[in-house]
């Protein structure tokens, strides 16, 4: 990646400069040459490490996705505090009937009287209560453009 790259580069660059200069030993070239290639391969290493791992984990995601998309009819997660999706799957994109579902507060789609069931969810909580909550809706339709639910 970009910081091997980068320490490769300035080791590569202390190498020059000890070797021009007139007062190094050829001790002194050894040791900066072994200490670049000992911190290059170390870069390398660790990013090698890092985007293994970042790979794994976007492979559980993406499983994780597809599972959830398959025995639902879709995921969404929302922020707490202002009770609007932060992401939503297609498949629930589909369900509710419309796109751009990024940034719309969920009781949007849940009827009027039902709205009081929603506020455990959108209520601040403390950072150990955070946890996967599970919400049905059924789809009502109703005159209008826009889709609603009733929660249940």
């Amino acid at each position: 990646g970009l910081h091997s790259l980068v320490i490769g580069a300035l080791g590569f660059i202390f190498c020059l400069l000890v070797a021009v200069d007139p007062l190094a030993s050829t001790c002194n070239f050894q040791r900066v040459c072994f200490l670049t290639l000992v911190s290059f391969g170390t870069a390398l290493l660790v990013e090698y490490i890092g985007a293994s791992m970042l790979f794994a984990l976007q492979e559980q995601l993406d499983g994780t996705q597809r599972l959830l998309d398959t025995y639902t009819s879709g995921v969404g997660t929302l922020d707490r505090t202002s009770g609007c999706f932060t992401s939503v799957s297609e498949k629930l994109a589909k369900t509710l009937g419309c796109e751009g579902l990024v940034g719309v507060r969920l009781d949007a789609f849940v009827d009027e009287g039902d709205r009081v069931k929603l506020q455990p969810l959108t209520e601040e909580a403390e950072i150990a209560e955070l946890h996967a909550v599970v919400v049905t809706f059924h789809r009502m339709p109703r005159f209008g453009p826009e889709p609603h639910s009733t929660f249940v």
